[in-house]
């Protein structure tokens, strides 16, 4: 009778081992299944935000200054809202803070108008592609101010990925000056990115995420209202399907889904894992060029310039980096 009591409380230990390897096992599946949505998210939306703009900026869609301080001030409101009702949930900033998450937000409000202008001369795939040097501007810029440490192999990508912007500017000033100015834009773009991104990380990293987008959002809406304000183009009298349509995903996919899936992200797998979407983005959006941007024509020295940047991106993403 011992011994049977003894082997049924074998099996029950066995048994609960099981059990709680199974929840372990199907809790780890859960969470790789989640990683792999988020990241897929990250990469289709990104990767076609680029081609939205173009359809809200469209001839018969938005004024540009307004087409991008709408989306931001539609950002800004829902996630307004939302920190309104959780906000005992959250640590409320500091002054210095939101003064400096203004800054942040005032800058990046100044490049995404000039992204949306760039956008209206060359197309959404290329620009993406020399957007791909931002990750890189970012940590000179960083290892300029001493924010963050960098490595030899992003120095060298850093040059690299500039050798290859010079090719496209090279060749888009074949083609037109506006799209060599255009081309120009967006390397400027990077290098406000950059600079919001850097005094991000250095003077508010300790601010709740949704606190922090809610503020820099409508810092950057505010922004977009007074350029457009001073360009005479701020009258938004069309509302037409498409372009509105790309509004409303620019708003809620590009901008609050995908940021919440890439912060989901970082939490979850490494920063060289998260960060390979910087050359994966780019190259959905050159597929997604192929199929809707027929007028699109680009030369061999424009695809080399390509190649040459993604290349950069890569591998300053993917070699460990070495002190």
């Amino acid at each position: 009778m011992q011994r049977c009591d003894k082997d049924e409380a074998s099996l029950s230990t066995a048994t609960s081992e099981e059990i709680i390897d199974a929840k372990t096992s199907e809790s780890t599946n859960k969470s790789k299944a989640k990683v792999i949505l988020a990241y897929f998210l990250c990469a289709t939306i990104w990767g076609t935000t680029w081609y939205a703009i173009r359809v809200c900026i469209a001839p018969d869609g938005f004024p540009t200054y307004p087409a991008a301080a709408l989306r931001f001030t539609f950002s800004a409101a829902i996630l307004g809202i939302y920190w309104f009702v959780r906000h005992r949930k959250y640590k409320k900033p500091s002054q210095a803070e939101l003064k400096w998450l203004f800054c942040a937000g005032g800058i990046s409000g100044i490049a995404y108008g000039l992204l949306y202008s760039a956008e209206e001369q060359i197309s959404g795939g290329l620009t993406a592609v020399l957007s791909a040097t931002g990750p890189l501007i970012a940590a000179m810029i960083a290892m300029a101010t001493r924010t963050e440490a960098t490595s030899r192999i992003k120095i060298f990508g850093s040059i690299f990925a500039i050798a290859g912007v010079a090719l496209v500017f090279h060749d888009r000033l074949q083609v037109s000056v506006a799209q060599a100015s255009a081309v120009g834009i967006v390397t400027l773009v990077c290098i406000l990115n950059a600079c919001s991104n850097v005094v991000m990380k250095r003077y508010a990293r300790e601010v709740a995420a949704i606190a922090c987008n809610t503020v820099f959002f409508t810092a950057a809406s505010v922004t977009l209202w007074l350029a457009a304000i001073i360009s005479g183009k701020y009258s938004v009298t069309e509302w037409n399907l498409a372009p509105t349509v790309a509004l409303l995903y620019l708003t809620i996919f590009g901008t609050l889904i995908a940021f919440a899936c890439f912060f989901y992200l970082l939490k979850h797998v490494r920063l060289s894992t998260a960060m390979t979407l910087s050359f994966v983005t780019p190259i959905i959006a050159l597929a997604v060029d192929a199929v809707y941007e027929k007028g699109t024509i680009l030369t061999t020295e424009t695809y080399v310039g390509i190649a040459i940047v993604l290349l950069s991106v890569a591998i300053s993403v993917l070699v460990k980096d070495r002190a």
